[in-house]
């Protein structure tokens, strides 16, 4: 059949069409050099299993009824999905402590792990009246959240003109104080990146998309990531993706999951203050000299007087790991939870209060594309989005022109707003995490099983340290001999 890009394991687009003589369709792989592997897949069709023992779990923790259309769980997914053959009872989810991290070194943790086979006779797919529609809206819908971020118009290059011109997708502006962070933080990088993020996906770890063809995924409607793509339409098999791959490609996925779930455990913390921010411009007499103003923020809208007053008075209470390497060399021993802290904290200190967190949650739902709803990654950039908001509006910097009014924090009104705000971006948050949980814990048993996560070893990133104006973490591992 017609090849492009690799199979399984190289995370290209597996292209198959109609095999002469046989049902359903057949389908080869690339080896390294680009040419057919020596192992075709066997001719017939492909993941006939039935779907009701493979359809994902729901939270063990169902999340609560929210309103609105953009609110409501993750189920929609399944909506129009089709069986041909006749359903089996579904397997039981596996513990949400099983896939813990910390469960990395013990089989025994792992050793009731549901895993199911696949069986003959049945396979999942989503008609095409079901799923374009929906891709359409997850388009248009990210389109218009990143609107107001997008780098001007004629800033685009020459090569990429076409392209915008049918998708509306182009960098984002670096110097925007709130949609910068995506740049800084999550690498989303040019169009490319921004055009990820409109690409639609079910969350099922196995659909056939009828009607899809290959101009689909090269016009952005669909993830490359994982497709295979056959005369019956594109599929998505995340055991098959990930069938010759290491114990080792789950570990980022189960660090994930671990934090997730950690999260969601941890006591909120709602007397931060976002406090981390003013600790970046922390400068006392004697201190070394501060680095620029973070970009996006033309300057501080507060005198450095008052912004050492405020740190000094309130102290630091910041439980985000990621933020301690931007504090001011001075501020870092007013910190609470630590001057210096490794990344394995994070399991214990990452709090569902944090505001950073809630970002993250856009970084963990890119992490899991195209296995996880586009639905549940549109949710998550509306909240990180309106979390930055937030973190910039609650800063010393002057964002007025970017349309923010400031949260004083440095006064007794201002911190009683911050935290009402806190509050209402956490109950938001709540319902997006538990959902993004059961999308981890469904992927890791389909894709890798209990056999393969059991024999993950962890990232070596949970092995570093961050410090104020410190290096980032894959430039601060800590050596074997040095680890508790």
């Amino acid at each position: 059949g017609k090849v492009a890009g690799s199979g399984a394991s190289g995370g290209g687009c597996l292209w198959a069409e109609e095999a002469p003589g046989t049902p359903g369709w057949s389908s080869c792989s690339l080896s390294s050099n680009g040419r057919p592997s020596s192992n075709p897949q066997p001719k017939g069709r492909l993941g006939q299993y039935n779907a009701a023992s493979h359809a994902c779990p729901p939270p063990h923790k169902p999340p609560p009824t929210l309103h609105g259309p953009r609110a409501q769980p993750h189920t929609h997914a399944l909506r129009g999905l089709r069986h041909r053959a006749p359903p089996s009872p579904a397997a039981p989810p596996p513990a949400a402590a099983r896939l813990r991290q910390k469960a990395h070194h013990n089989a025994s943790a792992h050793a009731h792990t549901t895993e199911t086979t696949p069986e003959e006779g049945a396979s999942v797919s989503l008609a095409e009246h079901v799923w374009r529609p929906k891709a359409e809206a997850h388009k248009r819908r990210v389109l218009e959240l990143l609107e107001e971020g997008f780098a001007p118009a004629d800033h685009v290059p020459r090569r990429y003109e076409e392209q915008t011109k049918k998708d509306g997708f182009r960098k984002l502006n670096e110097k925007h104080a709130v949609f910068n962070f995506l740049h800084e933080y999550y690498n989303v990088r040019g169009a490319k990146g921004t055009r990820r993020m409109g690409r639609w996906s079910s969350g099922l770890p196995y659909v056939t998309l009828e009607g899809a063809t290959a101009a689909d995924v090269e016009a952005g409607t669909l993830n490359r990531l994982g497709c295979e793509v056959h005369a019956g339409g594109v599929t998505y098999d995340a055991r098959r993706h990930f069938a010759r791959a290491e114990p080792a490609a789950a570990t980022p996925f189960l660090w994930y999951h671990s934090l997730l779930s950690a999260t969601t455990s941890n006591k909120p913390i709602l007397h931060c203050y976002n406090l981390h921010e003013w600790a970046m411009q922390y400068w006392p007499d004697g201190a070394p000299p501060l680095a620029a103003v973070p970009g996006g923020h033309d300057a501080a809208a507060v005198s450095q007087e008052t912004i050492n007053k405020v740190v000094e008075e309130k102290g630091i209470r910041c439980t985000h790991v990621d933020a301690l390497r931007f504090f001011a060399p001075a501020a870092g021993p007013l910190n609470r939870h630590g001057a210096s802290l490794q990344r394995e904290q994070q399991i214990e200190l990452e709090q569902p209060g944090c505001v950073h967190a809630h970002m993250d949650l856009l970084k963990i739902s890119l992490r899991l594309s195209p296995w996880l709803p586009a639905e549940l990654l549109a949710d998550s950039l509306e909240l990180a989005l309106d979390a930055r908001r937030l973190d910039v509006a609650a800063s010393p910097y002057d964002a007025t022109g970017f349309g923010l009014a400031p949260v004083l924090i440095e006064t007794d009104e201002g911190r009683r707003e911050f935290k009402v705000k806190q509050i209402e971006l956490m109950k938001r948050a709540a319902p997006l995490r538990a959902s993004l949980l059961g999308s981890y814990e469904c992927f890791l048993r389909h894709a890798f099983g209990a056999d393969r996560l059991v024999r993950a070893s962890p990232e070596p990133e949970r092995y570093a340290t961050a410090r104020p104006g410190g290096l980032p973490w894959r430039r601060s591992l800590i050596e074997q001999e040095q680890r508790a």
